[in-house]
């Protein structure tokens, strides 16, 4: 069964002592960065690195440019005159924060990307998209499967059906009405890697099917098609986590294989070189055409980024995810069905390590 559901943000200890507070009172510390005591919120003109601890932790994200978020206390540190504390987490240096006394607004909500892909009940597992030779054309469905059958019927590109019957070229979708094999993307429910939990939230990634679908434990929730690496580009197979989250970043290609894509939407990196991210600048979904990316349509590539923890803070445009806050992706085909674990960059890692 398909339902949006909420995302459930785990935070850290640093995070807690982060957030206690209270908005309406002075800022504790503030004097220590020359800051009023009236001070309740503060921009990044410029952005800002986000820190897991004051003057000593890991980089863990990035403020926005221009963003404005509510300071919590300022302490003093290593590297820096004057750290300040975000709510919901992290820690930036006060030298490249500018103060207000003005309180932070709840923004309006914002009408989502429409999506693509399948967020409620699919006509059955497993199931297709019906994928046209050329886009927008028909497909035609026989009664029988052979293409000497009569015609049974016409499928618009695109349209979803169930898959009844399979044989090695042929797809049986409705009593009367098989299709060629080449012309379905078929999504399947499958089990989840070793060490993913029964209530976590993970990502299946079929190369040969170029389809994904988001599940929580055993239910799948989401459902699209994708395009993988093709034109000689390959996308490495292999169990990971996401590492980081970014809502708009500039991509490159390794050496040997240079190429750029600036404004990339939701990103979400797992591997060196490799991301599941939104594609805005072709529409070939379903067939394998990146450079070894896996693309997605960006309504898609926002439904999964909010989706998948860990939840990016409001102000932030990337967050690096802390390994037990972070959401995993099988990547597999035919050759490799069960992956073994990766790191970041690509060795091989007992489960969930």
């Amino acid at each position: 069964m398909f339902a949006r559901t909420g995302v459930l943000l785990a935070v850290m200890l640093v995070a807690r002592a982060a957030v206690a507070g209270d908005a309406t009172a002075p800022l504790a510390g503030a004097e220590l960065a020359g800051w009023p005591a009236t001070t309740r919120s503060v921009a990044a003109p410029f952005g800002a690195r986000i820190y897991e601890i004051a003057g000593v932790g890991n980089r863990i994200g990035r403020l926005a440019v221009g963003a404005r978020v509510r300071p919590v206390r300022i302490v003093r540190g290593h590297g820096c005159r004057a750290w300040v504390a975000l709510a919901p987490r992290g820690w930036v240096c006060a030298a490249v924060l500018v103060p207000s006394d003005a309180a932070i607004e709840e923004p309006a909500a914002a009408d989502p990307t429409p999506i693509t892909g399948l967020d409620r009940d699919p006509p059955g597992w497993p199931f297709a998209w019906i994928y046209a030779p050329t886009p927008g054309a028909e497909v035609v469905a026989h009664a029988a499967p052979s293409d000497d059958a009569p015609i049974a019927r016409r499928y618009a590109d695109r349209a979803l059906v169930p898959v009844i019957r399979e044989t090695p070229a042929w797809l049986q979708v409705a009593r009367d009405a098989w299709i060629p094999r080449p012309q379905a993307r078929i999504a399947r429910r499958t089990a989840r890697p070793l060490g993913v939990g029964p209530h976590a939230r993970w990502i299946d990634v079929d190369l040969d099917a170029q389809t994904l679908v988001a599940a929580e434990g055993d239910r799948p929730v989401f459902a699209t098609l994708v395009s993988s690496g093709g034109r000689g580009a390959i996308t490495p197979t292999g169990v990971y986590r996401i590492v980081l989250k970014a809502t708009v970043r500039d991509l490159e290609g390794p050496p040997g294989n240079h190429w750029q894509q600036p404004g990339v939407p939701w990103v979400m990196s797992y591997r060196t070189w490799y991301a599941v991210h939104g594609a805005t600048w072709h529409r070939d979904f379903g067939t394998p055409v990146s450079h070894g990316c896996i693309n997605i349509a960006p309504g898609d590539g926002q439904w999964l980024f909010d989706w998948a923890p860990p939840r990016v803070p409001a102000g932030w445009d990337q967050l690096e995810a802390a390994p037990g806050d972070s959401t995993v992706i099988r990547v597999r085909d035919r050759a490799h069905p069960a992956p073994p674990w990766r790191d970041y960059d690509g060795r091989a890692l007992a489960p969930s390590e």
